[in-house]
């Protein structure tokens, strides 16, 4: 009953999205690089001189900057001014109480200041259309049961208005055949409970932080054969850093599980998926025009017509790329930009390290469960979780002998090792494993 309900509202709110996203997921991975790049410069010199024409900001850019009203090609755009969160809300600001935008929304702050930004019917419509068309390349539809690893509660703030927001999205969800279970708490006896009710509410997937799920995969290895066949098939992680070990979990469940990930933003949406087919992301190419630049971060353009479009926009993330060409095939989101560190040398300043190399020579011992890196001045701690019966030693070595592998000179005196390890999160419910100690 609930899924023939789903599928009813679905069709009849939104009657058009399901054959705009059914006919992008038959695209996903399939249209020649030629192609894509016709359609988005010619999109993309649409977006801008609308932009110009709309919104005082871009035509005082385009004069300040003595900027063209049409680009000749995409390799252009590479000396687009870089406009970034700090420009946009000093003008969003100027600009609000009606003067030019009624509907505002805000990220989490999870990774920073909440940044307040206009939308309207258009960006939830494109949300939609790109969020389908993913889903429908992993196999999911958009009424299938969903359990989704969730922990933005926060922005609901409140009081009785909270409360309110509360009811009504639980409506919300089960209208739309969806189950919330929070991701704030995952002890193992939340985490047995929690597959519990995966394996008992018939999900066709269940959807989260990378973090969460892999939690949830870990655990379920103690599980028999039997009962891990009857979690859900597609596992979507989200957010934070995925590893290789994670589809090996997955595929421990059974032969017909996968897992795919999926990379979005408050600003944009879903903007890029993998497929169950291969592990790389692409990035959803007919709504932006995405540049990595030298250091690696991900720079994006809007090619659809929103509130607000953003241009030349750094996401902060660093993604690593198969495709050097077009930036069309993403090997990995590497992580935050902001998520370097430290590493102290003997007789030389310290080498500065970005947290996935951390990761992968910390992640290689399968006897460490999660780990946490404690910054402090000239002192580089790393808090680790192990399997049981593992003492600190037994892993200690094998990270120095990895991390000497990519860094000369590391000061061994000044790298040291713990177990007490606490998980910690964000207010968003991410797993949060950087500190910076005073």
């Amino acid at each position: 009953m609930r899924l023939n309900l789903a599928k009813f509202l679905y069709l009849r709110r939104y009657p058009n999205e399901l054959s705009v996203a059914s006919e992008r997921a038959l695209r996903f991975g399939f249209e020649s690089t030629e192609n894509i790049r016709a359609t988005q410069l010619a999109q993309f010199n649409s977006n801008w001189q609308n932009a110009i024409e709309r919104h005082a900001f871009y035509a005082d850019l385009a004069r300040s900057n003595g900027l063209p009203a049409s680009f000749e090609s995409l390799e252009d755009l590479d000396h687009f001014p870089v406009i970034n969160k700090a420009d946009l809300s000093d003008y969003f600001s100027q600009r609000g109480n009606g003067q030019e935008f009624n509907q505002w929304m805000s990220t989490g702050g999870s990774a920073g200041t909440p940044f307040r930004f206009p939308v309207d019917i258009r960006n939830r419509r494109r949300a939609l259309r790109n969020l389908t068309a993913g889903r429908l390349v992993a196999g999911i539809k958009p009424w299938d049961k969903l359990a989704l690893i969730w922990g933005h509660s926060h922005l609901f703030g409140s009081g009785a208005q909270g409360q309110l927001k509360r009811v009504i999205r639980s409506v919300l969800d089960w209208g739309s055949n969806t189950d919330r279970i929070s991701a704030y708490h995952l002890d193992e006896a939340n985490l047995k409970e929690t597959l519990r009710r995966l394996c008992s509410g018939n999900y066709r997937s269940v959807i989260g932080y990378s973090s969460a799920l892999r939690a949830l995969l870990q655990t379920a290895q103690s599980l028999p054969s039997s009962t891990r066949a009857c979690l859900p098939e597609t596992w979507v992680m989200t957010s934070e850093q995925y590893e290789k070990k994670d589809y090996s979990l997955v595929a421990s469940l059974g032969a017909n599980h996968k897992l795919v990930v999926e990379y979005g933003s408050a600003e944009f949406g879903p903007i890029a998926y993998s497929s169950p087919k291969e592990e790389n992301l692409s990035p959803f190419w007919w709504s932006f025009y995405t540049r990595i630049d030298k250091s690696g971060e991900l720079y994006i353009f809007d090619l659809d017509q929103t509130a607000f479009p953003f241009f030349n926009y750094p996401t902060g993330d660093l993604v690593r790329l198969n495709d050097e060409e077009a930036a069309l095939s993403w090997a990995k989101v590497v992580g935050r930009k902001n998520d370097n560190i430290l590493l102290p040398r003997v007789n030389a300043p310290p080498q500065e390290i970005h947290s996935e190399l951390l990761t992968h020579c910390i992640k290689c011992d399968d006897r460490v469960r999660a780990f946490q890196v404690r910054q402090k001045k000239g002192l580089l701690e790393i808090v680790v979780s192990l399997e049981d019966d593992q003492q600190v030693d037994d892993v200690k070595e094998k990270i120095y002998s990895n991390l000497k592998k990519e860094v000369d000179g590391i000061c061994e005196n000044s790298v040291i090792f713990s177990t007490e390890y606490s998980k910690q999160t964000t207010a968003a419910g991410k797993e949060k494993f950087i500190f910076r100690l005073e």
